[in-house]
Parts: C-alpha cells; sequence; structure tokens
C-alpha cells in the first residue's frame, strides 16, 4: 500500500509508508487546488478546482489522462471497474464508461 497526497500546493504525493514517507512520485498538472482524491488499484484521481480531473499511473509515475470534468471545482470521484464517476460545484454529475473489467487506466 502506498499513501497518496494532494492539497492546496496543486500536486499529488505518493509516499511510501513502509519506508519513513519517502516520496515516490509527485504529479504536478493540476493548475489549481485538488479538492478530490480517489484511489484504485494502480491509479489515483485527482479533482481541481477548475474542473480538471487527471488519472495518474502510481506504479510509474505517469499522468495517464485529463479531462475536463466540471465549470468547477471537482468535488467528488469515484471508479468502479467500468465507469469514473465525477460531481462538482457546477452541479453536474459526469458518468465515463471505460468499458470492460481491467481496471481504471483501459480508458
Amino acid at each position: 500500500p502506498l499513501l497518496v497526497s494532494a492539497g492546496a500546493d496543486r500536486a499529488l504525493h505518493v509516499l511510501e509508508p513502509r519506508a519513513s514517507l519517502r516520496p515516490l512520485f509527485s504529479f504536478d498538472e493540476h493548475r489549481d487546488f485538488i479538492y478530490s482524491l480517489h484511489t484504485r488499484g494502480a491509479y489515483a484521481f485527482s479533482g481541481g478546482g477548475d474542473g480538471l480531473l487527471i488519472c495518474h499511473a502510481l506504479d510509474t509515475g505517469k499522468a495517464c489522462y485529463g479531462l475536463g470534468a466540471n465549470r468547477a471545482a471537482v468535488r467528488c470521484i469515484h471508479a468502479t471497474a467500468d465507469k469514473l464517476i465525477a460531481a462538482g460545484d457546477d452541479g453536474g454529475v459526469l458518468v465515463y464508461d471505460y468499458g470492460g473489467d481491467a481496471g481504471a487506466g483501459s480508458a
């Protein structure tokens, strides 16, 4: 297991708790504060104040893709085996269907 942290510094940090919280990766793709964070398997999903939702690969330290999920802050993220759901301050809920059972990174 890894520790994933995000916040007002606009960065997502992946830490190794079994090695004194040694930093493994940092992601700096967000242009606004990170308001939401969800992990599923080897992926972390972060939502920013500008409506951007980004999928990060925790095993490689690479950003997989970014989505314009909302017109305002993304406040809620959830991923299932075949769907990514995001909701935010604009009152909208978006459901992305990436199909199959390959996991969150198969979009």
